[in-house]
């Protein structure tokens, strides 16, 4: 199966909330002429986390571990596919960290001088294919996507895994026991391109 990498970037146009060491202004509605007393604790702040959808699961169970160990830390985790995300950041959004699906959306970022150091893979998977409890169309192989009236619920072409994909179909049309045109075979039965991988699945 082909192997899809993920990998993070640090963003360089961050915009979040105040980090731990931030000056707050003094009061301009203090009724006294002395400064109000320094706070005891540092103020609330926010690191905020683009990732593909596929890490939602993940990321639920990093967020509330994270969060325990770093008090006041508030972690935002926005979720949609990588290339969504992607044009988001390249649009100015204010991101702290970028988790992709794929290498090629955070390399854009990096050629674009808005990411601070090179992409980092840290996690890999394997692309799988779901079928029906019931499995009507008798899916048992790969080969079998390409049969007739079988219906495939894909991912958008911008979408990484869509790549993964096609690299996949394109390949294994190419080894005995697939015929030559598996590939066609496979796109003619999509029937629907969704917006991201939680979208296939659901």
């Amino acid at each position: 199966m082909a192997i899809g990498l993920m990998s993070l970037v640090f963003v360089a146009c961050t915009g979040t909330g105040a980090g731990p060491s931030a000056v707050q202004p003094a009061s301009s509605t203090a009724q006294t002429g002395s400064a109000p007393p320094p706070s005891t604790s540092p103020p609330p702040s926010e690191l905020t986390v683009y990732a593909a959808a596929s890490l939602k699961a993940a990321l639920a169970k990093v967020e509330v571990a994270y969060e325990a160990t770093r008090p006041g830390l508030d972690l935002v985790v926005a979720l949609d596919s990588s290339a969504a995300l992607e044009t988001q950041i390249e649009q100015g959004a204010p991101v702290d960290v970028f988790l992709s699906a794929d290498t090629a959306n955070p390399k854009k970022l990096v050629d674009a001088g808005l990411a601070d150091g090179a992409p980092v893979t840290f996690a890999g998977n394997e692309l799988t294919i779901i079928v029906p409890t019931d499995d009507p169309a008798g899916i048992r192989s790969p080969a079998d996507l390409g049969k007739v009236g079988v219906t495939v619920i894909a991912a958008g072409d911008a979408v990484p895994i869509t790549t993964y994909a096609t690299q996949l179909v394109t390949n294994l049309a190419m080894e005995a026991g697939y015929p030559p045109d598996f590939a066609a075979a496979y796109a003619a039965n999509v029937a629907s391109k969704e917006d991201n991988v939680r979208s296939v699945v659901a």
